[in-house]
């Protein structure tokens, strides 16, 4: 049998083959094959990527191995990682020691091994996750075997926590039990040069004076609209009892009025004699098409402030006249 020599240099990529005697063959060799320096240098750079794998990362560095050490399979056995429980050909799943493990012990073990915790495969974590499977029990983005991962405080899915119902306390009770008045004011709407008394209400914590969709309807009042959803209504207001005087007021429409104060007729009589009430029927359950605000409350204010004898209501002077305000037990 004739013996050859080959010669392999990567840098030149060429091959040399030369014959040789039978007598100058080794015998533990039946061939020699010379390899180039440079292949010996990537050896050496694997060993030293290998390295710093170790001191970075052991769970990578181990995952690394694990592929470099299944070179020689075939195919089919290299369709899953083995069991890193158990160390079988079988999918984690299925391994009956990860079944005896509690919820708490299994999420661990499959955060530590970098598991994807949605299908627990090896090759990569829930955020590069494709399956569009998920828990059977609650259809979450995690697998049916950590279905009561909820419970344990993790940043992958954070149980909703539902609000406590409150029980009344037999002090907040009593505030219900208590007739709230609130400051309304008859006034004269003025159009056309008709003058149409409406019920008002006095909230100066409204930026804006509003009026009701319906009572512009009604009264045929011009509307400027000032976006898609808001319009404005220009109005004058009056009050019963002084003819000559009118306030200029820019009022947005609005479908909430006309709303009723009371959900029903307050049982409660004026604690102040002699005083010219805003509203004389200020305990009736009456519709209120307006709701004076912010923007014109220092207008319709005047002097004057009176408590009644227990301190619960207050009398406010207005220019249509007093308002009351305060609340009484029922």
């Amino acid at each position: 049998m004739d013996l050859i020599t080959i010669n392999y240099s990567a840098e030149n990529k060429q091959i040399s083959v030369k014959p040789m005697s039978y007598s100058r063959v080794s015998n533990r060799h039946s061939a020699l094959i010379h390899y180039s320096p440079a292949r010996s240098s990537r050896r050496s750079n694997d060993r030293d990527s290998q390295q710093r794998d170790r001191s970075s990362s052991p769970e990578l560095y181990e995952r690394r191995s694990r592929d470099r050490n299944l070179t020689g399979v075939s195919k089919k056995q290299m369709r899953r990682w083995p069991c890193m429980i158990c160390k079988k050909d079988h999918r984690l799943a299925t391994c009956d020691k990860y079944r005896e493990l509690s919820t708490h012990e299994r999420l661990e073990f499959v955060r530590k091994l970098q598991y994807c915790v949605n299908c627990l495969a090896v090759s990569h974590t829930i955020a590069l996750c494709n399956s569009v499977k998920t828990c059977i029990k609650c259809h979450k983005r995690h697998h049916s075997s950590l279905h009561h991962m909820g419970e344990i405080k993790t940043p992958l899915e954070k149980p909703i926590e539902k609000p406590k119902a409150t029980l009344l306390t037999p002090a907040t009770a009593n505030i219900f039990r208590r007739q709230v008045i609130i400051p309304t004011v008859r006034l004269a709407l003025i159009y056309n040069g008709i003058r149409r008394i409406v019920r008002a209400l006095i909230n100066p914590s409204q930026p804006y004076t509003t009026i009701s969709e319906t009572i512009v309807k009604q009264c045929k009042l011009a509307t400027t609209k000032v976006d898609d959803e808001k319009s404005m209504c220009a109005i004058q207001l009056g009050t019963v009892q002084n003819v000559n005087w009118i306030l200029d007021v820019q009022a947005l429409m609005t479908d909430v009025l006309p709303l009723r104060p009371y959900p029903r007729d307050l049982k409660i009589s004026s604690p102040f004699d002699g005083l010219v009430l805003a509203d004389p029927d200020f305990y009736v359950s009456d519709e209120v098409h307006i709701v004076m605000a912010a923007d014109v409350f220092p207008k319709i204010i005047t002097d004057g402030f009176l408590h009644d004898d227990n301190g619960d209501i207050v009398a406010q002077g207005s220019v249509f006249g007093w308002t009351l305000t305060g609340s009484v037990s029922v």
